[in-house]
């Protein structure tokens, strides 16, 4: 039976769609409600915040005095923030921006408790072909992706050795549907047949040597489906063939 990880989280697009006071409200409010669900629902195990330091800065120097709060949930691994600084685009800078980016954006993350250690580059239009050696330079393992891989480069897998010009190499899953197929997770039958079934058909297809599949269900600047938990209780009892996780209470391993 294949598992199924649903992997809760927001996409945050700070640097190109808002500006600096939207943005600001966005996050006070969604980061805030965010912490509010983690401290107080045992059931909902994790939550992943895109990857970027930055945001932690950001929502800081507008609620200074939930520092705390913060740190315990990051330290608690419930919200999952880190390598990067900020989510850069790696073809149109020098490799030096990405190497201090993600310096930076560790530093921060670890010095809150924890910095995810997965290459997570969910929106990127693009990949610099040295980011698997950079990677290991800071002992990440595992890269995963969106764009710059076309479909007939993957050879019908996911799952893939991500190798730079110098021959270092990371374990890369491809996010083939994007990272937000599960945004509107539902166990209602329609949902289930219309839409769930015909993505698991698809991811499994392209993950034929591995048992996991991963579904991102998040968005751009989404709040924390505080629903989660009970639909995914639903899905295990209807028996699909699948077996759906929430985040945080599995590892999902890249092989």
């Amino acid at each position: 039976m294949k598992k199924v990880h649903i992997v809760s989280h927001s996409h945050w697009d700070r640097e190109w769609y808002f500006n600096l006071e939207d943005s600001n409200l966005l996050l006070g409010e969604n980061l805030t409600y965010l912490m509010g669900v983690l401290e107080n629902r045992e059931d909902y195990p994790s939550y992943s915040f895109d990857a970027q330091a930055s945001i932690i800065d950001e929502y800081l120097n507008i609620y200074p005095e939930n520092k705390n709060r913060l740190k315990k949930l990051i330290t608690n691994k419930k919200i999952f923030v880190g390598p990067w600084y900020t989510q850069a685009d790696s073809l149109l800078i020098n490799k030096e921006s990405l190497i201090r980016n993600l310096q930076y954006g560790i530093d921060i993350c670890e010095n809150f408790g924890h910095s995810m250690s997965v290459g997570y580059l969910p929106d990127i239009f693009g990949q610099n072909q040295y980011l698997p050696s950079i990677f290991k330079g800071f002992e990440i393992d595992d890269a995963i992706f969106q764009r710059g891989v076309y479909t007939d480069q993957l050879k019908g897998n996911l799952n893939f050795k991500w190798s730079s010009p110098d021959g270092i190499e990371v374990r890369a899953n491809n996010i083939y549907l994007g990272y937000g197929p599960g945004k509107f997770l539902d166990s209602s039958d329609e949902y289930i047949e219309g839409k769930l079934l015909p993505m698991l058909k698809k991811l499994e297809i392209l993950n034929t040597d591995c048992e996991d599949l991963l579904l991102p269900a998040g968005g751009d600047q989404v709040l924390i489906r505080e629903y989660f938990p009970k639909v995914i209780e639903e899905l295990n009892q209807k028996n699909l063939g699948y077996e759906f996780i929430l985040h945080g209470r599995t590892s999902l391993k890249i092989r």
